[in-house]
């Protein structure tokens, strides 16, 4: 549900995903799971794309995250893991999360 919220609060709060888009005071968008910041409602398809680069980036991530426990789990509960190469490994497992993450937001920034 898109609306402004004035006269559709409740069919938003009754809805599975409500859009408000903001203009000053809007009863919509105490309900409303997103808020367009400004009063064109184009926003919402940058909305759906940025949703779709952030649902790939975090299969990636599950990705990597499933990689790592694949390779380190039988070799850790085998005992030939030392621990100390244990936490490098999961230190490395959380910076290719990270940095996958931030490849995301400097895309972002270079849309703007």
């Amino acid at each position: 549900m898109v609306g402004d919220g004035v006269n559709d609060a409740p069919a938003m709060a009754a809805s599975d995903m409500a859009v408000a888009v903001h203009s000053g005071l809007n009863p919509g968008e105490g309900v409303a799971a997103i808020t367009l910041m400004q009063e064109d409602p184009r926003q919402l398809l940058d909305f759906i794309l940025l949703a779709k680069r952030v649902n790939r980036k975090v299969n990636q991530n599950l990705m990597f995250a499933f990689i790592y426990n694949l390779i380190g789990i039988p070799i850790a509960a085998s005992g030939l893991l030392n621990p100390i190469i244990a936490a490098t490994a999961m230190l490395f497992s959380s910076l290719s999360v990270t940095i996958n993450t931030l490849f995301l937001v400097k895309k972002e920034l270079a849309d703007l």
